[in-house]
C-alpha cells in the first residue's frame, strides 16, 4: 500500500504528449517517483528521532520503510504498467507502516 500522499492523480497516465518516446515517458515517471520518494523521506524523518513518541519496534519499521524507499531506484518496473483505472501500477512501492494515533 502506498501512503495517501503518493496516491495523487499525477500517477494517471492520460494521453502521452506527442513526440515523446517510451524512454522519455519512463524517465519522466522515474523523476516523478523520485520526487514523491524524497518528499516521503522528509515527511518520515520525525519517526527516527529518539524523542518522538514511537516504540522501538515502530521505529525499526520506519527505518525499514525508509530503506526500502531509498532502494527504489533499484526496483523500478520495466516498463511501468497501468492499473484498470489507468493509473500507474504502484505495487513496487514499499508498504507504509501503520501510524498509531498520538495524543499529546
Amino acid at each position: 500500500m502506498v501512503s495517501g500522499f503518493t496516491k495523487l492523480n499525477c500517477y494517471t497516465f492520460g494521453e502521452p504528449r506527442e513526440g515523446l518516446t517510451a524512454e522519455e515517458i519512463r524517465e519522466g515517471m522515474i523523476i516523478w517517483c523520485k520526487k514523491i520518494r524524497d518528499a516521503e523521506l522528509i515527511a518520515t524523518d520525525k519517526y527516527l528521532l529518539l524523542d518522538f513518541p514511537v516504540s522501538d519496534e515502530e521505529r525499526e519499521e520506519w527505518k525499514a520503510y525508509r530503506k526500502a524507499l531509498r532502494d527504489l531506484p533499484d526496483n523500478w518496473p520495466e516498463p511501468f504498467t497501468k492499473t484498470e483505472e489507468d493509473h500507474v501500477d504502484l505495487s513496487f512501492w514499499p508498504e507504509h507502516p501503520t501510524i498509531a494515533p498520538f495524543y499529546p
